[in-house]
């Protein structure tokens, strides 16, 4: 793809590019994003997109392949209830091979 540039004082400036990197330039991050994820996935990672975290600057997406020593913890009040959308992650994630539990904040 080519394209032109016009500068102040009638400078132009003409250049070509790719079609992907015209592509990714006139994407959204929002789809970046999702393209990103898809590849992830297919890769046979578990991605995570995070939406707000306890820590500023953590990236968005985490990827972590399958069988990974990663911890997940469902954080509940000691008479608290885990949701069927909860059980379905945390049965998701044990059986992709990771870690799971419901911590109700008793000793370990």
């Amino acid at each position: 793809i080519r394209f032109t540039k016009l500068y102040p004082k009638r400078k132009t400036i003409h250049f070509n590019i790719s079609k992907e990197i015209y592509y990714l330039y006139n994407m959204t991050e929002q789809q970046i994003q999702a393209k990103r994820i898809k590849q992830l996935e297919s890769a046979g990672y578990y991605v995570i997109k995070l939406i707000k975290t306890n820590k500023n600057g953590i990236p968005d997406v985490i990827a972590i392949p399958h069988g990974a020593d990663v911890i997940f913890s469902e954080i509940k009040k000691p008479n608290g209830k885990v949701s069927k959308l909860q059980e379905y992650r945390l049965k998701e994630l044990e059986d992709y091979g990771f870690t799971v539990e419901v911590y109700r904040g008793e000793k370990r």
